[in-house]
């Protein structure tokens, strides 16, 4: 018998991330370092699950924080299965490298766009479109920056498979 995508998505969800699909948050976490569920789990005293990936819940703030690894195959499946649960909203958080003097190492970047330059966002999208973030969600991201007084930059990012 066939399993329909979503039931292989749920599957894979839960397979991965020792988690139940119910415990995932309509707002999620994406990290690439598992100090960042750890710090999670601490501050919200959520469940920390793990699987292949690392994932923490918290149902009061109805948010998850998946550590999925590194590189654009992995992001892809992760939002892919997440796609089937339906998320209000999904934030990267991670690192980069900076190619101007003015960013500082540990400073705030909010993307406006990236030029994908690896291979798996090809299979999405024709390599001439780049990927755009959600406005509604960077204006979110950029007034909680304000409003605590935290300094970052805005602007475009390359990915890369090296």
């Amino acid at each position: 018998m066939l399993q329909r995508p979503d039931s292989i998505a749920q599957n894979t969800l839960e397979r991965y991330t020792s988690s139940p699909v119910q415990d995932f948050g309509n707002y999620i976490l994406l990290a690439n370092f598992r100090h960042y569920v750890h710090s999670f789990s601490e501050k919200f005293r959520g469940e920390t699950a793990s699987g292949t990936w690392a994932a923490a819940h918290s149902s009061a703030e109805d948010m998850t924080i998946i550590d999925y690894g590194i590189g654009s195959p992995m992001a892809g499946l992760v939002m892919d299965v997440l796609s089937y649960t339906d998320p209000k909203a999904v934030i990267m958080l991670g690192l980069c490298g900076g190619l101007d003097a003015y960013l500082d190492v540990g400073g705030y970047v909010v993307p406006t766009a990236s030029i994908r330059d690896e291979g798996t966002s090809v299979h999405y999208l024709p390599p001439t479109v780049p990927a755009l973030p959600s406005l509604n969600v960077n204006a979110a991201i950029c007034q909680v920056l304000e409003e605590k007084q935290v300094a970052y930059r805005s602007g475009i990012m390359k990915t890369t498979d090296y």
